[in-house]
């Protein structure tokens, strides 16, 4: 969790499993706020800070981003392009398919 410095704002990182199953929690999780107006369009373009929860999957202009979340996301995470995604899933999906017909 990283505060502002007046301590009356927050913002978090949630983390997700690095495979399939993590990246559709990840989806589903964005497009709850995404629903009511609160993804990352919602508060960009919101005027007045308020007790509203916004939430959405970090990208690479979070990753890229000065202070201490795009710092956090350098530090911890990963940025991968949708290509390098699919070729991880698809090594992933081939040793599952392969333990369960073992």
């Amino acid at each position: 969790m990283f505060w502002n410095e007046d301590g009356r704002s927050a913002k978090a990182v949630v983390r997700f499993n690095d495979d399939l199953h993590g990246l559709i929690d990840a989806t589903e999780f964005e497009k709850e706020f995404e629903a009511d107006n609160h993804g990352k369009k919602g508060w960009n373009t919101q005027t007045e800070p308020g007790s509203i929860t916004y939430g959405w999957c970090a990208r690479s202009d979070d990753y890229d981003a000065d202070g201490p979340v795009g710092d956090y996301l350098r530090k911890t995470g990963k940025l991968r392009t949708i290509s390098e995604t699919l070729t991880l899933f698809r090594k992933q999906l081939k040793v599952d398919t392969e333990l369960w017909l073992i």
